[in-house]
């Protein structure tokens, strides 16, 4: 069809990253249809029409979908050609979800979730703990770690394996500065010494006189340069 001609195009100029679904052999009632970001966020939200202050507001709809694929695709970059870590997504047909499951060579599996909500509640560590449950019956061990990365500013370790670290959204200005920026000092302003002003006034009174000395010597024709040069 005209769809699949022009999607397989957009993956061939890597304008879209899909993500497949993660499984296994316990896991046969998974969704097995890999999940597709476009790799732009930026372009993803002009394609919405919407903008960094329709995403900042609590009630909007597409910050979230937008903040998952920002995540998939810097993962994505991170460990793209990297034969030890692999991205997918998980869902199963009871409704259980994993926005990004993390999988290493040797079974380790971290499963992330992302949520544009600056105060994450219980309910949105459901999917964790589920599977978090299932793989320690299953495949003790392999269940590393449960994130939910979320737009508040604190980080909390909720339960065993669980931690809620907040994510900066990419639409979101940069956070001011903790302390205003302190002023250079001025300049320091060295005063001369008595010291050195004697110095110099002594100095200036030694070459007045060789000046008249010397003038004196011209005037009556002496030309003893060699008695002025040792003076000197």
């Amino acid at each position: 069809s005209t769809f699949n001609h022009y999607f397989a195009w957009l993956r061939t100029v890597f304008m879209v990253n899909p993500v497949p679904a993660w499984s296994r052999k316990h896991a046969s009632r998974v969704v097995r249809r890999p999940k597709s970001h476009l790799a732009d966020s930026g372009m993803a939200a002009a394609l919405l029409g919407t903008d960094a202050e329709a995403l900042a507001s609590p009630t909007s709809t597409a910050a979230g979908p937008l903040l998952e694929s920002f995540v998939a695709n810097e993962l994505a970059r991170h460990t793209g050609g990297s034969a030890d870590v692999r991205v997918h997504h998980l869902r199963d047909y009871a409704g259980h979800e994993a926005d990004i499951v993390l999988e290493r060579s040797d079974g380790a599996l971290a499963a992330v979730e992302v949520k544009a909500t600056g105060s994450p509640g219980e309910n949105h560590l459901k999917h964790l703990r589920w599977l978090r449950d299932q793989l320690d019956l299953t495949a003790p061990g392999t269940y590393r770690v449960g994130v939910l990365l979320h737009t508040g500013p604190y980080c909390h370790r909720v339960g065993d394996r669980l931690w809620l670290p907040p994510l900066q959204p990419p639409h979101a200005p940069p956070p001011p500065p903790t302390h205003p920026p302190r002023a250079a000092p001025p300049p320091p302003v060295h005063h001369p010494t008595r010291h050195h002003r004697s110095d110099n006034v002594r100095s200036d009174n030694v070459r007045s006189a060789n000046v008249e000395e010397l003038r004196y010597d011209l005037s009556s024709g002496r030309t003893d340069v060699n008695r002025h040069r040792h003076r000197q």
